[in-house]
């Protein structure tokens, strides 16, 4: 019996869809264009969702969702990545603040310490909140990790949960260095208005303060003249004041999902190297200003 063309069309159409969830890898972006390369099929089907042109699109594909093909420098700063994160004690963090508290105590001037002391601990916590969004977006990284966080948070969102990542490194790290640069002002003979304290935006608005103790003065400086803090400012006033375009990267590979770019002021940064990069900085200054602390106060 001979086919109908309407039947011969639905079972091309059948076999281009097979044969494209066998060898497929899509990049998504915000306006709805796909790149492909070539990748290994994996059993499991998932649903993607993006918006093209304002029309919600909606595709099954016969792979698993995974983060992004990786290979030489980018695969060995992933290594170096998850190692740095293996080897990373939050303790240290909270140590350094007490040891800076104990120094102002010692040395500071005495009005201002009882101030001073619970905004550095403050700090201190916030990246400690940066820290557990690095594990988070690493562990998002795997099936496994991306169960084990279902347990425990019971968000069924992977979507969410990456946001979340994103959202909290950027804005604790931001909120650690503006609670030092608070304390910076307190230290400073400065008296903040009622209810909130000064921060690294006033610092930039208002200059700087000639009683500004020497190495928190270049601690300050150094700050704002950063790259990377200017990066760390973009990314988290886009995620807490406008929407953030996700490139989502799909790949084959067991047991593995995926971490997407976020785009930042038009430029798109994978996400666990985005988070990566502000715990690092947020760290970096806050060692910084711990020395700066006991250099001044000696």
């Amino acid at each position: 019996m001979r086919a109908s063309p309407k039947g011969t069309l639905i079972a091309l159409l059948i076999r281009s869809m097979r044969v494209a969830s066998s060898w497929f890898v899509s990049t998504v972006t915000r306006s709805g264009r796909a790149i492909c390369t070539s990748c290994r099929p994996e059993s499991r089907p998932i649903a993607l969702t993006t918006r093209v042109r304002n029309r919600r699109l909606s595709l099954r594909l016969g792979v698993h969702r995974r983060s992004l093909a990786i290979g030489g420098d980018r695969a060995a700063g992933v290594v170096r990545s998850t190692l740095d994160l293996v080897n990373k004690n939050p303790r240290a963090v909270l140590d350094a603040a007490s040891a800076a508290s104990a120094r102002l105590e010692k040395r500071g001037p005495a009005e201002v310490v009882g101030h001073t002391s619970p905004l550095i601990s403050w700090a201190a916590f916030h990246l400690g909140a940066a820290f557990a969004a690095e594990v988070m977006i690493e562990r998002l990284g795997t099936e496994d990790g991306w169960h084990d966080l279902q347990r425990v948070l019971g968000v069924n969102s992977y979507d969410i949960m990456e946001a979340q990542a994103f959202i909290v490194a950027s804005s604790s790290v931001m909120t650690a260095i503006d609670l030092c640069a608070a304390a910076v002002y307190r230290l400073s003979g400065g008296t903040p208005a009622p209810g909130r304290e000064y921060d690294l935006g006033d610092w930039r608005r208002h200059g700087d303060r000639d009683e500004t103790p020497p190495a928190l003065q270049t601690w300050l400086s150094d700050v704002l003249r950063s790259a990377e803090q200017s990066l760390l400012e973009r990314a988290r006033h886009q995620a807490v004041h406008r929407s953030t375009p996700r490139v989502i990267k799909l790949t084959a590979g067991a047991h593995r999902l995926p971490a997407s770019e976020f785009v930042v002021d038009g430029t798109a940064h994978p996400v666990d190297d985005l988070i990566a990069r502000f715990a690092r900085h947020g760290e970096n200054r806050f060692d910084a200003f711990c020395d700066s602390v006991a250099s001044d106060y000696t």
